[in-house]
């Protein structure tokens, strides 16, 4: 991979430990340093809490107790405003959700670059227009979500993670239900965006394992509470979720 200076030097767990209100913990009493400059997979049994794992790394949840570093600050610690300049260089699409329902695509996905007002109305319009031409979403742009399929919708939801240029891209089981062209495409702007240098770190969870196959560096796997880094070759058990 092309090595650009990127913002984002080092990501880490120190003793964290994290569970919803009155369920088992995912993770207890976890230390260990996720590999920057790579393609990160999250593993783990059905259940085990990939989402979760993500959504922590993407800062967007917090430990309980123990601590989450991006670049050796606890991000517990961070003010909404400081975890802003993080934030700005984070995309990341989950499983489930994220686009409102009485919006169009456009609208949707024009929200982030207007929320964060960096960015002028023109600079809004080429950008989103490159991605809706990028992601096949012309065609529906002027549709609200509940007018469209679901795989036109889920298109828009990974096209939304690429929006700002994000140095960290966090994916969540992005190609369920994709339609087989953007299935090819985003895994080919993957390993383009990789060899360019332009992000850095992805990580992600997928079902999918043609999918992860090749672009996978590091996996992060999910066992009794705990975080183990693995090379990608290693398989789970059959049984196991992948």
């Amino acid at each position: 991979m092309n090595t650009n200076e990127s913002f984002f030097k080092a990501f880490e767990f120190q003793n964290a430990s994290f569970a919803y209100d009155n369920t088992p913990f995912i993770l207890e009493d976890v230390s260990i340093q996720i590999p920057a400059n790579k393609v990160v997979e999250v593993r783990g049994w059905q259940g085990a809490g990939r989402s979760s794992v993500l959504k922590l790394l993407a800062g967007l949840l917090i430990p309980n107790s123990g601590s989450y570093l991006i670049n050796n600050q606890r991000v517990e610690e961070m003010s909404f405003e400081e975890f802003i300049e993080y934030r700005l260089k984070i995309g990341f699409s989950f499983e489930y959700g994220g686009l409102i329902n009485n919006k169009t695509i456009r609208e949707n996905l024009e929200l982030p670059l207007v929320y964060h007002n960096r960015f002028s109305p023109e600079e809004i319009e080429v950008q989103v227009d490159n991605i809706i031409e990028e992601f096949c979403l012309k065609r529906d742009a002027l549709k609200r979500p509940s007018a469209i399929s679901g795989s036109t919708r889920k298109s828009a939801i990974v096209a939304r993670a690429f929006l700002m240029n994000p140095e960290v891209l966090i994916l969540d089981n992005p190609t369920t239900g994709l339609n087989s062209y953007n299935r090819e495409h985003l895994r080919d702007k993957i390993k383009l965006s990789r060899e360019e240098g332009k992000i850095p770190h992805i990580f992600l969870a997928t079902d999918d394992r043609e999918f992860a196959e090749g672009l996978v560096e590091e996996e992060l796997v999910i066992e009794n509470k705990m975080l183990y880094l693995r090379p990608p070759e290693i398989p789970l058990p059959k049984e196991a979720a992948v």
